[in-house]
């Protein structure tokens, strides 16, 4: 339980000011920083020591009527267990730690629960109740309980203070569950995060506390190196551990919302008190367990799908999917399930903050803003009315945050003393202006209905098409698989309008004339962010290419690191997008050998009509190689036609250096 306190600890000392601790907070923090050893990290064993005394007869009883029960074979019991069905049957997905009783409690849930059921009537010496199995093991003891007490078997009873206090300090009611948008800043948040977060009585009954005091969970990786070539290797093949962390929700809401600018998008799901509890208790049993982690399967989504299954084992979450597990899939998947969700909610980042408060200013409010912030004028020289101003010290205050990502009691450096002097005449204006002025200062962002993530197209995409190349008189047919993720001139909702994230995607030809089959195109990562500058906020947009593709002659494979960074702009009513990129190229090639040279970038997306979108990109690069140099221009038009959320039909017309080419192409997500 170290690491829950530890936890707890962390996010407590990064409490803002204004977020103050109230009664639940203290209890909170007091029962997950209880005193424990490591002897009840470690759990029990298997088997009774000599200090020990076995209830045998009462085990077997209970052995032989949850045999009769068929226990074992229940659902709810494989996913207390973690168990996932794989190509050499069911296991579960905890990978070491004292989470089995027995030695292959991983791999036979009949043993784990006859483990179970005869260390819960053991009884030990141990001078610590809550060593005890049925503390340590509160999921299962809870459903064992259940299920055999009608049949009269009772299990010995047994007081847990610690987990009793950790159970009501929380006070669970219902479960939210969390997505955070694509942060390309971080290799672990490249596709999104979910977590959940457990709503306690209290925050229910005073909705005004915004939940910020309630228990969010999450589970995340843990990287062992930050090594940028291991990191990749690690991340994919399960090298780093992944934990539970439990922190209080307005932890959470500094990290993504403010520290990291990231949107949060809240789900209410209806499950109940009970299956709160279910939750809480699952977790708490696996405090001591390791999960190895998998960014692609065995990751933040896919264990918080199986907590809910365990909430409610009528759900089937996990079954829709079958390799892999992207969190902003997982939004679209619980939405799927009929009922699941009770309610949306929308917290802006605070970026997204900022720009609704500017847009409220006047012209003449927004270059005083600019006047403000470069220092040209003090906020005593404001020559303003009261609501006027405290419009202005509202946006100034929120650009302050943003600039140095102000989070927890992180205190600002840049803008210390304005920041202060800023808060305090704000503090002054609240009493002076009247409750209609008070009303009209209110920050609402409604819901953006385009962004919702559970209205976004499926992740997998396969595509087949054909082409011609009027040149050589030349055709060919084409097919390609991407597991992820999204590119701009696909079907925009459900995504960010300037983010393009497309991950393994290989691109095969077959050619009419010389009946070749070619790997045309593969591209392992291509990211596109062109954000867009704001008011008195410069933005980066840049890009990332690693991947090969062939000349125009097809006969010669070129493998590359393509990077760029430059400036992006918004227009048509900020819907389209253009940016300018200067790039730099690296790679080898045959007929260059191994090359490297400067080149631009420049592209242009824009909607047309409500599901057709337009694409233009066009670049120079000019490689210096080791044998020779070259030129390559490239210019490429796409128009895209949505049908759903599923189906995509793609019309593109490509030049590249000599070489003419034009497709049709028909894309399928799911």
């Amino acid at each position: 339980m170290y690491w829950l306190s530890m936890s707890l600890c962390r996010f407590a000392c990064k409490s803002r000011r204004r977020y103050k601790p109230n009664k639940l907070a203290v209890v909170l923090f007091f029962a997950m920083s209880l005193q424990l050893t490591e002897t009840s990290l470690a759990g029990p064993g298997p088997a009774a020591s000599d200090e020990s005394q076995t209830h045998s007869d009462f085990a077997e009883e209970a052995i032989q009527m949850a045999r009769q029960l068929n226990l074992a074979d229940e659902k709810k019991w494989k996913l207390i267990l973690y168990y996932y069905p794989s190509w050499f049957g069911e296991r579960s997905i905890v990978d070491g730690g004292r989470f089995f009783l027995a030695p292959n409690g991983s791999k036979s849930p009949e043993d784990e629960l006859e483990a179970t059921l005869k260390a819960f009537f053991t009884k030990t010496k141990s001078t610590l109740e809550d060593d005890s199995p049925l503390c340590l093991y509160p999921m299962r003891a809870h459903w064992l309980a259940s299920k055999l007490s009608p049949h009269g078997i009772q299990l010995p009873a047994q007081v847990c203070p610690e987990y009793e206090k950790f159970l009501e300090s929380v006070d669970p009611v219902s479960v939210t569950m969390l997505f955070s948008s694509f942060y390309p800043n971080n290799p672990g948040s490249l596709f999104g995060h979910t977590f959940l977060r457990i709503n306690s009585k209290s925050s229910i009954e005073n909705p005004s506390s915004a939940h910020l005091l309630d228990l969010g969970i999450g589970f995340s990786a843990f990287p062992t190196t930050t090594n940028p070539f291991l990191y990749p290797i690690l991340g994919l093949g399960g090298g780093f551990p992944g934990r539970f962390e439990l922190s209080p929700f307005y932890a959470k809401v500094q990290e993504y919302n403010h520290s990291e600018n990231r949107d949060l998008w809240e789900y209410e799901l209806n499950i109940d008190r009970e299956g709160s509890k279910d939750i809480l208790r699952s977790v708490y049993e696996l405090r001591a367990a390791r999960i190895d982690y998998f960014y692609f399967d065995d990751n933040c989504a896919y264990i918080l799908l199986q907590l809910l299954e365990i909430a409610k084992p009528s759900l089937e979450l996990r079954d829709k999917f079958n390799s892999w597990v992207i969190p902003g899939d997982t939004i679209r998947v619980v939405a799927g399930a009929e009922g699941l969700i009770r309610d949306i909610r929308y917290r802006p980042s605070i970026f997204r903050r900022f720009q609704a408060l500017n847009q409220r200013l006047s012209p003449a409010q927004a270059e005083l803003l600019q006047r403000l912030v470069e220092g040209d004028v003090t906020l005593e020289e404001m020559d303003v009315s009261n609501f006027e101003k405290a419009q202005i010290i509202d946006t100034f205050l929120e650009f302050i945050d943003f600039d140095e990502r102000l989070a927890g009691s992180k205190e600002a450096v840049k803008w210390a003393e304005p920041r202060r002097k800023a808060l305090t005449l704000r503090a002054k204006l609240g009493r002076e202006l009247n409750s209609e002025e008070l009303e009209r200062l209110k920050l609402e962002i409604p819901l953006p209905e385009n962004e919702r993530p559970e209205l976004a197209h499926p992740p997998t995409r396969v595509t087949f098409g054909l082409g011609i190349v009027p040149n050589s008189r030349d055709g060919f047919l084409e097919a390609s698989w991407r597991p992820a993720l999204h590119d701009l001139g696909s079907r925009q909702v459900g995504y960010s309008k300037e983010l393009e994230i497309q991950f393994f995607n290989p691109i095969l030809r077959f050619y009419r004339n010389d009946r070749r089959l070619l790997l045309q195109e593969f591209n392992l990562l291509r990211i596109v962010a062109a954000n867009p500058d704001a008011p008195l906020m410069p933005q980066v947009a840049w890009s990332l290419y690693l991947g090969m593709d062939r000349n125009p002659g097809r006969n010669r494979p070129r493998k590359f690191l393509q990077v760029g960074a430059g400036k992006a702009t918004s227009f048509g009513n900020s819907e389209s997008r253009g940016y300018l990129l200067a790039l730099a190229d690296f790679g080898y090639e045959s007929k260059l050998g191994f090359h490297a040279g400067p080149g631009i970038r420049a592209g242009v997306v824009a909607p047309l009509f409500a599901e057709t979108k337009l694409r233009v990109d066009t670049g120079l690069t000019r490689n210096f190689g080791l044998r020779s140099n070259e030129t390559s221009v490239l210019g490429r038009v796409q128009v895209g036609q949505s049908f759903g959320q599923t189906n995509e039909l793609n019309l593109l017309a490509e030049r590249s250096n000599a070489e003419t080419s034009f497709r049709v192409l028909f894309h399928k997500y799911f």
